[in-house]
């Protein structure tokens, strides 16, 4: 289901042209990378398009956007998919590149609005809605005690 999703979303990328645009080589290059641990990342998506960092930093700014937000839009989508098959939250913030779980869990709150915890409790079919509604934290109504 992601996979599809992914592949629909990367078709509206494609340019006029023909080509696709960059970012969606970006994306696709970080999804064959898998784990994203370890320092240069830039530098190995970079190296993998045959181009320079600069050169991919210049093509993803004539695009409107950055490497950061292409790395966080597929760590989000990653988190997900590794919450519902049901990972340990430890291994994907690892896998994420995350140099902590705190890191890792504050922002998959940003993405979802809601901790890991909370995503697994509601299931499957509810994460999909959580995280693909953006970030807007729930808010918790207190029923007065009587």
């Amino acid at each position: 289901v992601l996979r599809s999703a992914a592949e629909r979303w990367l078709e509206g990328l494609v340019t006029a042209n023909g080509p696709p645009a960059i970012s969606a080589r970006v994306l696709a290059t970080l999804g064959e990378l898998g784990d994203l641990d370890g320092g240069a990342l830039r530098d190995r998506v970079a190296q993998a398009l045959e181009m320079s960092e600069k050169a991919l930093q210049r093509k993803l700014q004539a695009e409107g956007v950055t490497f950061k937000e292409l790395l966080d839009r597929h760590r989000r989508e990653r988190a997900l998919a590794w919450v519902r098959e049901g990972l340990p939250t430890v291994e994907i913030a690892w896998r994420l590149g995350f140099s902590e779980i705190a890191a890792f869990t504050r922002a998959f709150r940003r993405w979802s609005g809601s901790t890991v915890a909370e995503v697994r409790r509601a299931g499957a079919a509810d994460a999909g809605r959580e995280l693909g509604r953006g970030a807007r934290p729930r808010t918790r109504v207190r029923r007065p005690r009587g």
